[in-house]
């Protein structure tokens, strides 16, 4: 909230005109009892200048310092935030609502009315003056919960943006995250293809389990055939061993195991394993040994052209 809506310093005495130098000169004027005896109540003299001079004097009080905090918060030296409503209102003992509710003890308790026109016509001033500073302090309480609130709403703005940036600096650590461990999956797979790629000799086999009938595993494995088969019945741990229905030799294992399950695709399950028929299966496979020969031949024939010419 800016400074353009808090209120000017109101204007008001330097002091209080209805002193107790003015309560005597008109209780010697007039006597101790003069307005007990016209309002007909003992304790009215007491309470009718109790007001006006005790209560009148603390409105100023307030209202001086109401005008205090706006000139402290217009030069810079008070943050309006940090102000509670009651330093405001509650100077002098009194709120502005308590201090406008004694002019009508006045008259309900101490028969005010019965007051000669001179004391009706001060207490009327009083009271005029009371609602100028009760008016005047409302607009400055105003002023100071809208600047509260301004805070407020500037701390959730922060919050939510100290959220956006946790947030985000969240998602970039996911973001890096990932990113390396698609970068370590990379490397993993070019140590694997490099290794499988040098492979020469091996075995591409074809294995069953009798709980999981048409399915078969494909693989390709360096070992014997039936070794591989128990260690992969170790490492489901089924009930019943897997089986090596059969086995063929190639120079390039990997290659073409990955033509194998390249030409099965539509029939994988995962991994390594395919819901497929078992002759389909043994006759890709033997499709792409023939291919790898072909090609193992085609390569020699250039070889030999080359060494002859």
């Amino acid at each position: 909230m800016t400074q353009t809506n808090l209120p000017k310093p109101l204007q008001c005495p330097d002091f209080w005109k209805y002193s107790k130098a003015w309560e005597a000169r008109y209780d010697e004027k007039h006597g101790d009892d003069y307005l007990s005896e016209i309002c007909k109540h003992r304790e009215a003299s007491f309470n009718i200048f109790y007001y006006i001079c005790t209560y009148g004097e603390m409105a100023l009080t307030k209202i001086k310092t109401q005008n205090l905090f706006i000139k402290r918060i217009t030069a810079g030296t008070l943050d309006p935030t940090t102000i509670e409503d009651m330093d405001i209102d509650w100077q002098g003992g009194h709120t502005w609502v308590s201090l406008n509710e004694s002019r009508e003890e006045l008259f309900e308790l101490y028969n005010a009315h019965r007051c000669p026109a001179d004391i009706l016509a001060i207490i009327d001033e009083v009271k005029s003056f009371m609602i100028k500073g009760q008016l005047h302090c409302q607009s400055l309480l105003q002023y100071l919960a809208g600047a509260r609130a301004d805070l407020e709403q500037k701390k959730g703005m922060e919050r939510e943006q100290e959220r956006l940036r946790e947030e985000q600096e969240l998602l970039r650590e996911e973001q890096e995250l990932l990113r390396e461990r698609e970068q370590a999956r990379s490397s993993k797979s070019d140590l694997i293809d490099e290794k499988h790629s040098r492979a020469t000799e091996e075995f591409l086999y074809l294995l069953s389990n009798a709980l999981m009938p048409g399915v078969y595993k494909i693989g390709f494995t360096a070992d014997n055939p039936d070794k591989r088969a128990i260690e992969v019945s170790e490492h489901y741990g089924l009930p019943l061993p897997f089986e090596v229905i059969e086995y063929w030799q190639t120079k390039n294992p990997y290659i073409t195991e990955k033509r194998v399950q390249t030409a099965l695709a539509c029939y994988l399950k995962g991994g390594e394993f395919f819901e497929v028929d078992l002759e389909l299966a043994k006759q890709t496979i033997a499709d792409c040994l023939e291919e790898e020969n072909a090609s193992d031949m085609l390569i020699k024939l250039i070889e030999n052209y080359e060494k002859k010419n």
